[in-house]
């Protein structure tokens, strides 16, 4: 059964959830020790950073993963966040793997999930606020 990025933890191996992917870079990988870096959300709105090591992306995936397209992912670990700029305050981060699955689905939602922020709240953000991209 689907879970949603709240209910993730690194206790459990076994995952399914429904994700959008909001933003995706560097795929597919141009070097083979590179990897793609993705934004993904959940119909929640809950945002969670995600690597794809380039093993992965040859294995498993689509052969194009689209911005905006929703997709089961399954297979993946948990791990505390790794990325040097984060672009969500997510407790975890997505790591696929060589068994990482990833099918295209209906959309589970129309929400383009944009969180807007207004000039003043960036200029004069807080520390924790700049933990992660907005």
């Amino acid at each position: 059964m689907a879970v949603l990025f709240s209910d993730l933890n690194r206790r459990k191996k076994k995952w399914l959830v429904f994700v959008k992917v909001l933003s995706i870079w560097n795929n597919p990988p141009k070097h083979p020790n590179d990897q793609t870096i993705m934004i993904l959300v959940d119909e929640t709105r809950q945002r969670i950073d995600a690597t794809v090591p380039t093993i992965a992306i040859k294995r498993n995936f689509p052969r194009e993963l689209r911005e905006g397209h929703w997709y089961l992912l399954s297979e993946f670990d948990v791990i505390p966040p790794s990325l040097p700029e984060r672009n969500s305050d997510h407790f975890y981060q997505i790591s696929c793997n060589r068994n990482t699955e990833v099918d295209p689905v209906r959309p589970k939602s129309q929400s383009e999930f944009f969180n807007c922020v207004d000039f003043f709240s960036i200029n004069n953000a807080s520390k924790e606020d700049k933990q992660f991209v907005v």
